[in-house]
């Protein structure tokens, strides 16, 4: 069914019993029709909102189980909410549904469309499911012998109402959050802590049974919001996480928002774009890193030497880390030392092929002044360790690399609290061969430390200044 059209939705209501046992098995085909036969437009499915869908049948049927589902505003997160609540009263008119939002007039508004469709002639004709006349209201309504759907804002009263089922065998209905936070409160700390307590003490507790799931989605706005503070708190949620930039820097839904567009955005408002946009929120300013940490500069004509750092990754999953390396010059001593970060790989591969990526990069950099990579002598990285001798490129003896990463006994964030102080005199700048995208990743990364979702080239960075500023010098360095 490419496209819907009126004569197909006629086809449909001369065949509601094949239609039905159809539509209640796939949420696209039910929001496909649906929309048009409500909007008499076509529902656009971008590969976000598969992915979306898919996961949402998964927790109809196949297992219940929390969800945060992180995107951008203006994606369609809502209009597929509103479809699936709707489609679940088809599967199991014994549903019971809570709906809150930051906004008591879309939480209404969000309700009453689900009603309606509910109520609407086809809905009726396939599915034989109605709400009862006597409970029409917005904030609450009731389908005939069966469940009921509560809308509040966050905040509000939910006594008396519950979600889901005691049922385990069933889909029963689930807690559904959009938009937990105003965007304008992202910056304000009693909205935030009014809206983490208001889902630990009241949304929580209003479960049917430890079974019903609880469905977020939002767009990011802090790294205190509520999804960070479930990622902070190790909550039992599975996460859908969409920034508009994918990892080749395009747009993933360019009809509507072009990469010049979002490019441009992220220039100008870096923060917002990174939350909202990417997905990934920084402190302003910086976490542990702060933003006057790192900064474009000239280049001297000479280093006094020239070294890499790398941080391998174990798999190329899109939940793991990347493999990251850079490269780095020192110039100076003393008082007028100063490191700069020269070129940087970065890339989600295999550990397989973590070698092919890694040697090149080595290569391209050995040349004089150049006095060794640095690899972390644990998981993949003893292997690379062993293979790189093989191909004479230039590494740190064996007994100075057990030397230099016997801190990591220490976690990530101590040992970014050992080198930082050297940072707020000396920030590391950035050369030219790092373009403007990189480098802004580069900081974002750095700078959301230890909140963010990777943490490669804090590692790499942590270790390059240990390295020039935190050792005892050597006669290594000058050869």
């Amino acid at each position: 069914m490419k496209g819907m059209t009126d004569e197909k939705i006629k086809a449909l209501q001369q065949t509601p019993v094949e239609a039905a046992y159809l539509l209640r098995a796939n949420l696209r085909l039910f929001i496909k029709v649906f929309h048009y036969y409500t909007a008499k437009q076509q529902f656009i499915f971008k590969p976000f909102h598969k992915r979306i869908i898919k996961e949402l049948e998964s927790i109809v049927y196949d297992r219940p189980h929390n969800l945060v589902i992180s995107i951008s505003p203006r994606f369609g997160k809502s209009a597929i909410m509103r479809y699936f609540v709707a489609w679940t009263y088809s599967i199991n008119r014994n549903c019971n549904n809570i709906y809150t939002s930051y906004s008591d007039e879309l939480v209404r508004q969000f309700s009453g469309e689900i009603r309606d469709l509910v109520n609407s002639q086809l809905y009726q004709q396939l599915f034989g499911t109605r709400i009862k006349e006597d409970t029409q209201n917005k904030g609450l309504w009731q389908v005939e012998n069966g469940g009921s759907v509560r809308a509040c804002s966050m905040g509000g009263s939910l006594t008396g109402f519950g979600a889901g089922s005691t049922s385990v065998s069933k889909y029963g209905g689930c807690i559904l959050i959009d938009d937990a936070l105003k965007a304008d409160d992202a910056h304000s700390e009693k909205a935030k802590r009014d809206c983490w307590n208001y889902f630990t003490e009241t949304l929580i507790s209003r479960r049917n049974s430890e079974n019903t799931p609880i469905i977020i989605i939002m767009q990011r706005l802090a790294v205190d919001d509520i999804v960070g503070l479930l990622k902070k708190n190790n909550a039992e949620f599975e996460y859908l996480e969409f920034p508009v930039l994918d990892e080749n820097n395009q747009s993933i839904w360019p009809e509507r928002f072009s990469n010049e567009a979002l490019l441009k955005l992220q220039r100008e408002q870096p923060g917002f774009f990174a939350a909202q946009y990417m997905q990934n929120p920084v402190v302003e300013g910086g976490n542990l890193f702060k933003d006057y940490m790192f900064t474009r500069g000239p280049m001297p004509e000479h280093f006094d030497y020239t070294f890499i750092t790398c941080d391998t990754a174990s798999t190329s999953k899109q939940t793991s880390d990347y493999t990251a390396a850079g490269f780095w010059g020192v110039h100076g001593d003393g008082d007028q030392k100063r490191l700069y970060l020269l070129d940087l790989l970065w890339e989600k591969i295999d550990a397989a092929q973590s070698e092919q990526y890694i040697l090149p990069f080595i290569k391209k950099h050995a040349h004089e002044n150049f006095i060794g990579a640095l690899i972390e002598p644990k998981g993949h990285g003893i292997y690379l360790n062993q293979r790189m001798p093989q191909y004479n490129v230039p590494m740190q003896p064996k007994d100075r690399v057990d030397e230099f990463f016997k801190d990591r006994r220490l976690d990530k964030v101590a040992r970014a609290n050992i080198i930082i102080p050297q940072l707020v005199n000396n920030p590391i700048i950035v050369g030219d061969g790092i373009d403007e995208e990189t480098y802004e990743r580069f900081k974002r990364e750095i700078l959301a430390f230890p909140d963010g979702e990777h943490d490669d080239v804090v590692d790499l960075t942590t270790d390059s200044v240990k390295w020039c500023y935190n050792r005892t010098p050597s006669i290594l360095d000058v050869l």
